[in-house]
């Protein structure tokens, strides 16, 4: 699928309501609209030169724009938090066990050194691993609270 989203757009009736139904803070059209339907094409148009003025759009506004898409509408951020924070929990048991036999048994390393890089590593996987899974939630609250529907009917037939 080659989509392109512009700022203008047809949209038939039944999008639009089922768009304006979104009860979200800071509404992103080109999000909800792919939530809503995958039907979308894109139609030639000749861009001509801007006559006067200038864009609305700021550096500023178009990366919190993009802040705004991958926030609302992405719980893949989240994920890799929490991904990744299992993942530096688990090295940091392992690494944590290997330094702990190595201080015990054989006596390698110096006082006071282990304990702490094993509990800065377990500590920092762990928070890590319990931010994605808080996000998680939030996520599930927040869809809950705009009132966005796991799906939209678009026909009945009797």
């Amino acid at each position: 699928m080659d989509l392109k989203m512009f700022s203008f757009r047809i949209l038939k009736r039944k999008i639009v309501d089922v768009i304006a139904q979104n009860k979200s803070h800071n509404p992103v059209l080109g999000p909800l609209l792919l939530s809503t339907t995958l039907k979308l094409k894109n139609v030639s148009v000749i861009h001509k030169k801007r006559m006067g003025g200038r864009s609305g759009y700021s550096t500023y506004k178009i990366v919190k724009s993009c802040m705004d898409n991958i926030i609302n509408f992405s719980t893949l951020p989240l994920k890799i938090a929490s991904i990744f924070g299992t993942v530096v929990a688990f090295m940091s048991f392992s690494v944590g066990s290997v330094f702990i036999f190595r201080k015990l048994f054989l006596g390698i390393g110096p006082d006071g050194w282990t304990s702490l890089v094993v509990l800065h590593l377990f500590s920092f996987g762990t928070i890590l691993t319990l931010f994605g899974i808080m996000g998680e939630y939030l996520i599930r609250i927040s869809r809950q609270v705009n009132y966005e529907p796991q799906y939209h009917i678009r026909e009945i037939h009797v």
